[in-house]
């Protein structure tokens, strides 16, 4: 509730002011009814009219949510506080009236965090809780399990049901909450990679070929193959053109890269 809405309810609210019996008898006086026969339905037509009222003041001062969705196609956002949020096709995200730093998400969501040490940015629902430490982080929330993987900064991840001893995962780590278990468990089986479709890069340190084509397969639908895949590689890529990509990779390691279409 904001100062606005609660300057409105100090000024027309006051004590007894819902009083049925005397906002009876000041309808009687004003329209002359006196005892009767018909008294009782007077007072039931103005306690409902009361009743009227007060659903529509509540429903009035009620918070409403926002909701931000990506239909078909990948979305971005800015939240009021400076936090970017990318959504994947058919993810969300959602929060309370003008508390942006409290919000729910569905589907796969990366957010770019914008850091505040007197007010953490939290995302829960009823399996899961997440506070920032100062993030970029991408959540995929599936049928089975929550994944989450921190690009940069680091999150304390926990279950709903044990708030209170969950992990910290860290930059360039990752962590799994399955469905009804106590605790997230850390995972290093999440390529770096898997936020590409979000900041639109890749980064390479040192890694296998074979993982290196198997990610390019993956993002750009094709599968890649090579005569050496042992080879590792170390190098940071856009991800506007994949024969670029290929060409480079070619020519920094000396090797010959096939692509077939899926």
């Amino acid at each position: 509730m904001n100062d606005k809405e609660l300057q409105y309810i100090l000024k027309y609210y006051r004590k007894d002011s819902l009083n049925t019996d005397r906002a009876f008898k000041r309808l009687r006086n004003r329209i002359g009814l006196h005892s009767g026969p018909r008294r009782w339905q007077w007072i039931a037509m103005a306690a409902s009219f009361l009743l009227l009222i007060g659903i529509g003041t509540l429903y009035y001062f009620q918070e409403k949510e926002t909701v931000l969705v990506a239909q078909s196609a990948e979305a971005t956002y800015t939240l009021q506080d400076g936090t970017k949020v990318m959504l994947a096709p058919h993810s969300s995200l959602s929060y309370i009236g003008n508390d942006c730093r409290k919000v729910e998400v569905t589907g796969k969501v990366f957010l770019e965090i914008k850091h505040d040490a007197s007010d953490p940015f939290t995302i829960r629902d009823s399996d899961y809780l997440i506070n920032d430490i100062g993030t970029k982080l991408l959540i995929d929330e599936g049928v089975d399990k929550t994944t989450v993987y921190v690009e940069q900064g680091s999150i304390y991840f926990a279950s709903s049901r044990n708030a209170r001893t969950g992990v910290v995962v860290r930059k360039g780590s990752a962590a799994v909450l399955k469905k009804n278990s106590p605790n997230p468990e850390l995972t290093d089986a999440v390529s770096q990679n898997s936020v590409t479709w979000a900041t639109h890069q890749f980064h390479f340190y040192n890694t296998p070929l074979r993982d290196v084509l198997t990610d390019l397969s993956d993002y750009y639908h094709v599968s890649l193959s090579c005569n050496n895949e042992d080879i590792r590689l170390t190098g940071d890529f856009q991800t506007e053109k994949l024969d670029r990509i290929i060409d480079m990779i070619e020519q920094s390691l000396n090797v010959n890269i096939t692509c077939d279409k899926k």
